[in-house]
C-alpha cells in the first residue's frame, strides 16, 4: 500500500499538469483572437456563392458562430508537393447573401502577416505559460519518487 502512494500522486499532479496545459491554451487563443479583432485593417473576400467581393474586418469572420466550422481552409493547386496557399476560405457575413457564407480571401498575405505579428506572440507566451510549471515540477517530482 506503502508503494502505491507515489504513483497516485504522480497521476494526481499529471492530471493537473495537463488541465493546466489545457486552460492555458485556451486562454491564449481567446487572447489572440481578441488581440486580432481590435486591430482596425480590413481584408478583401470573394463570397463562394454570390461571387460578389468585398470587405471584412478581422472581427467580422473571428466572431462568426460557433455553429459554422471555424477551420480554415487552404485551397492549393500545382504540382504534388507545392504547399503554397493560393487562397484562404473562411465564413465571412455576406452583406449580399444576408448570411455567413464561405469567403475566398484575396490577400493571404496579410492575413498570415497579421497572425504572426499579432497572434503568435500571445499564443507562444501562454504555451511557456502552460507547459513550464508542469514540466518543471514533473522533473522536480521525479527527483522525490
Amino acid at each position: 500500500m506503502h508503494g502505491m502512494i507515489g504513483p497516485i500522486f504522480g497521476g494526481v499532479v499529471g492530471l493537473i499538469g495537463i488541465s493546466w496545459v489545457i486552460f492555458n491554451f485556451i486562454k491564449g487563443r481567446r487572447l489572440a483572437i481578441e488581440a486580432e479583432c481590435a486591430l482596425d485593417t480590413t481584408f478583401t473576400v470573394t463570397c463562394t456563392k454570390c461571387k460578389n467581393t468585398y470587405e471584412v474586418a478581422p472581427r467580422d469572420f473571428l466572431k462568426i458562430s460557433n455553429f459554422k466550422i471555424q477551420k480554415n481552409k487552404y485551397v492549393r493547386k500545382g504540382f504534388i508537393g507545392y504547399n503554397t496557399p493560393l487562397a484562404l476560405q473562411r465564413f465571412c457575413p455576406c452583406p449580399y447573401c444576408k448570411r455567413d457564407e464561405l469567403a475566398t480571401f484575396q490577400d493571404v498575405d496579410k492575413v498570415a502577416a497579421m497572425d504572426k505579428e499579432v497572434a503568435l506572440p500571445i499564443f507562444i507566451k501562454y504555451a511557456a505559460i502552460g507547459l513550464l510549471p508542469p514540466i518543471i515540477i514533473m522533473k522536480i517530482l521525479t527527483k522525490l519518487f
